[in-house]
């Protein structure tokens, strides 16, 4: 499951498996962010980008991360993706009775060496509506290109490309606690 719903997916699917009270969501596959990266030109524009890096100089990796956000959030989502995320949300919506939604970044890595980057990528809560959904799961998917992102990765030699991100959607809940647990 990890490598179509990163880390925190595939553990929200277990713990709902192994009959723990999880909030409702859904989760965005691997895939759509991989067929973002399809689009033309995008990612040879932030190849170039990266190639142009020096990682030795914090604002410049800043400067670049920026850019390739910038990149990864003006470009227009296939309609399939935008249909699908849509439709989840809609069905979400009756389940929760119309309730605020998280969008809550899960990571992965192609070949599974990794699958936990804790604090590297963004994370939005509060979400009411389907356009809010949808361009923070844009948004989701342009941290993995965050400073922290960034120099995480060049610091453990984990190629770019080799990390996916695959939103999750997850009703908001009123919680007494919480807790992370590593």
């Amino acid at each position: 499951m990890k490598e179509f719903l990163g880390g925190k997916g595939a553990n929200l699917g277990h713990l709902l498996q192994a009959g723990f009270s999880v909030p409702p969501g859904f989760c965005i596959l691997a895939s759509a962010y991989d067929a973002v990266l399809e689009t033309p030109g995008l990612r040879d524009r932030i190849t170039f980008l990266l190639s142009e890096v020096y990682f030795y100089d914090p604002m410049d990796v800043d400067m670049a991360g920026s850019r390739i956000r910038e990149t990864i959030v003006s470009t227009p989502l296939p309609g399939p993706i935008v249909k699908e995320i849509a439709s989840a949300y809609q069905e979400l919506m009756v389940e929760t009775e119309g309730s605020l939604v998280a969008v809550r970044s899960s990571v992965g890595t192609k070949d599974l060496s990794v699958t936990s980057f804790p604090g590297q990528m963004d994370t939005y809560h509060n979400l009411s509506s389907e356009e809010e959904v949808i361009a923070k799961v844009k948004e989701c998917w342009a941290s993995a290109f965050s400073y922290r992102a960034l120099v995480s990765r060049h610091a453990r030699c984990i190629d770019h490309f080799d990390v996916f991100v695959a939103p999750v959607v997850q009703a908001m809940v009123a919680s007494e606690s919480a807790g992370v647990v590593f």
